[in-house]
């Protein structure tokens, strides 16, 4: 399994503990997995974007840093006001606050931080983005 494969599955393991614990278990569209929304139902969709890897120290044997954001999207129905959704994304923030630990396997992704952009409405949704930045200490293979 690639590094990035193994940093997901931290942070998707970390996210599917948020989802079980607030109300979205069966409501998560997961990469590359089949999701249709329930109607009038919050759900939420994770999405890894990697970034560019930077050697961390010197040498053919030194570590590499990955790093990236781990996306976060909250869906609310329409017109249902704002509150409860905004509040959600403060729960996910929370979750993945800086310095929390994903892992899987061997490998760790730190969080460095975790924040809201803009809102968006969208046709039958209230939209919130959330951005989790990760980093994660690799070997050189």
């Amino acid at each position: 399994m690639s590094y990035f494969n193994e940093v997901q599955a931290a942070l998707d393991k970390r996210a599917y503990s948020f989802a079980t614990g607030n109300g979205f278990t069966s409501q998560v569209a997961w990469e590359n997995a089949p999701f249709t929304p329930t109607a009038n139902t919050p759900w939420m969709r994770t999405t890894l974007l990697p970034a560019e890897t930077e050697q961390s120290i010197i040498g053919t044997n030194g570590l590499n840093r990955i790093q990236g954001v781990y996306q976060i999207d909250l869906f609310y129905p329409a017109n249902g006001g704002s509150g409860t959704a905004r509040d959600k994304a403060d729960s996910v923030i929370s979750y993945f606050k800086r310095g929390t630990l994903a892992t899987y396997s061997t490998t760790q992704a730190v969080v460095l931080k975790a924040y809201r952009n803009p809102a968006m409405n969208e046709e039958d949704w209230y939209h919130i983005p959330i951005n989790i930045v990760w980093y994660s200490y690799v070997e050189n293979t």
